[in-house]
């Protein structure tokens, strides 16, 4: 069916989505009923919570707009490169926060209403700290691996070897907004179980008219890669925007310790491709699908290693969160 066949299949998919979960909402008791009190309290409150959120995300979708409209200004195929290499770094930052989010949020709610502000403080610290031990590596990887990524998604058809060159320029501009962007998401959920929409939602903008800034400047010295530098300084500084207002709300929030665990995940990632570097001069490989695979299992190995060497210890919580996950499913 062409194109439509893909939107149908789109559609199937996503209502999949949401049939999939109402037999385990069943055997909860959760009952379904063709009923909308406006009365409510609690529809009326959360209402008046989301509304912020909507505009946080609107805001979020205009970022994208403005990214691929300056690029519509640039060298042919420059907005498809934006668009092609977002859609990698959205994969990857989807794949590991949005996982640690949905078992970190309720968490931290509960931590909420339960009144202990320390264990909410806790849960917190050590989320931002396990984002950062996935993303921080992935994101070096991306950097010194952007061409071959690129290559092995898309180098196809029309899709030629300039294609590949611009694509990724823009995955590696892109690429450094990962771990920004995953601790932005960590912070906005802690926000919204304390009810803190509008705060997110003012930082959202905020970034959104940085990005707008950065982007019409560098867009001309830079093109395409600039445009993508810009957006993770954006995420950047959403995200210092965020952590700022999470420590005026819970007030005892040690940053100290996070920046020491993360400065040891970045002298890891940074040793590790370091390593990578040395052995692909050696091996010499061309196929790039096989640079991936080869880099992808030793720099697992290789920051591992080093983690257990610098003894972060949320390493090995992350590992046994991954565990615990298999043997369940098992």
């Amino acid at each position: 069916m062409s194109i439509i066949g893909l939107t149908i299949a789109n559609v199937l998919g996503n209502l999949l989505r949401v049939l999939v979960q109402i037999p385990s909402l069943y055997k909860q008791g959760y009952r379904f009923k063709l009923y909308i009190d406006l009365r409510d309290e609690k529809l009326r409150s959360m209402i008046i919570l989301i509304l912020p959120v909507i505009v946080g995300a609107g805001a979020n979708s205009i970022n994208m707009l403005v990214d691929k409209s300056l690029a519509s200004g640039l060298n042919t195929g420059a907005m498809a490169s934006l668009e092609y290499s977002q859609r990698i770094v959205t994969f990857a930052n989807t794949a590991i926060t949005t996982s640690i989010v949905s078992v970190i949020y309720p968490l931290m709610a509960n931590r909420l209403n339960a009144g202990d502000k320390q264990g909410f403080i806790k849960y917190l610290t050590k989320s931002i700290i396990i984002i950062c031990l996935f993303l921080i590596p992935i994101t070096f990887g991306m950097l010194f691996l952007s061409k071959e990524i690129v290559t092995v998604f898309y180098e196809r058809g029309k899709f030629d070897s300039s294609a590949v060159v611009l694509t990724s320029m823009a995955l590696f501009g892109y690429s450094l907004q990962l771990p920004f962007a995953g601790i932005r998401d960590i912070l906005n959920s802690s926000l919204f179980s304390m009810k803190k929409t509008k705060v997110t939602t003012i930082n959202g903008i905020i970034g959104v008219v940085i990005n707008i800034a950065l982007s019409i400047i560098l867009s001309k010295y830079m093109g395409v890669l600039g445009i993508a530098i810009a957006t993770s300084v954006s995420s950047l500084v959403i995200a210092l925007l965020l952590l700022n207002s999470t420590k005026e709300v819970v007030g005892s929030f040690n940053i100290s310790e996070v920046i020491i665990k993360i400065s040891k995940i970045i002298l890891s990632s940074t040793l590790m491709i370091l390593i990578l570097y040395f052995i692909n001069s050696l091996l010499s490989i061309e196929n790039s699908f096989i640079i991936i695979l080869t880099d992808g299992s030793l720099g697992a190995v290789i920051f591992m290693i080093m983690c257990k060497i610098l003894k972060i210890e949320e390493f090995n919580e992350a590992l046994n969160m991954i565990k615990m996950k298999f043997k369940k499913e098992g």
